[in-house]
């Protein structure tokens, strides 16, 4: 009896042993799976989509400045009754008559306004553009040499 239950506690205990599995991960996995989990690589990423973003703001130079503007305006002064008048350019006789030009009522005058700007050379826009090209270059070698030190960690480590 002592030496049924041995072996059947030898078969239990293989058993236990090999679910105990031993799991070899090679240097390449080790790299990429630290490349990918490393919150320094990932922030530099987002700095160099920032950059990006920035540099692509800076396509507005290429592109003109247009306004909208409206005014309405009512009065019944009659200095600028008449001068609202004179503006329109619908001046008549009747609009002369003294009991009109002392006593006008209430006039109205609308105007519409659009405005479209192209600049031909803006210096300032194009050192800003040329500046943020650099910043952006600079963010994804920032990235390249973060992956590079990680790499090299894992590496060392790995060797060790």
């Amino acid at each position: 009896m002592k030496k049924a239950s041995i072996i059947i506690s030898a078969i239990l205990v293989s058993f236990l042993t090999q679910a105990q599995n031993l799991r070899h991960i090679s240097v390449k996995d080790a790299v990429e799976i630290a490349v990918k989990n490393n919150n320094n690589v990932k922030i530099s990423e987002l700095d160099e989509k920032v950059a990006n973003a920035n540099y692509h703001q800076t396509d507005a130079v290429f592109l003109p400045q247009v306004t909208v503007g409206y005014t309405a305006l009512s009065t019944n002064n009659p200095l600028n009754a008449f001068g609202f008048l004179l503006q329109q350019e619908s001046v008549t006789a009747m609009d002369f008559d003294p009991a009109k030009l002392n006593n006008p009522g209430a006039r109205q005058n609308y105007s519409a306004q659009v405005e479209a700007k192209m600049p031909l050379l803006n210096m300032d826009m194009i050192y800003a553009r040329k500046g943020a090209k650099a910043q952006e270059e600079v963010y994804k070698y920032k990235t390249e040499r973060a992956k590079e030190y990680i790499e090299f960690g894992v590496r060392k480590a790995y060797t060790q």
